[in-house]
């Protein structure tokens, strides 16, 4: 990614005990808290059709720009 200066951002749930949102948090170089995940995403048909539920808990924004990154190259 850092090789091809990728920039992004992803739209993630906020869970702090999770290795990857660590690693997520990381690499973002601005962050927007987008609220509960029920009240901010919108389910698709097939989470519909599934009878599946959002999950719980908060949703963030995560805006990568790994072009001004430095160190460790993630993939």
């Amino acid at each position: 990614m850092k090789q091809d200066k990728a920039q992004g951002i992803v739209i993630a749930l906020i869970w702090p005990g999770q290795s990857w949102y660590t690693k997520l948090k990381s690499l973002s170089t601005k962050f927007l808290f987008l609220g509960q995940a029920d009240k901010t995403l919108e389910m698709g048909q097939r989470m519909k059709d599934k009878d599946q539920k959002l999950p719980p808990g908060n949703v963030g924004a995560f805006l990568l720009d790994l072009s001004q990154m430095s160190g460790e190259t993630y993939q």
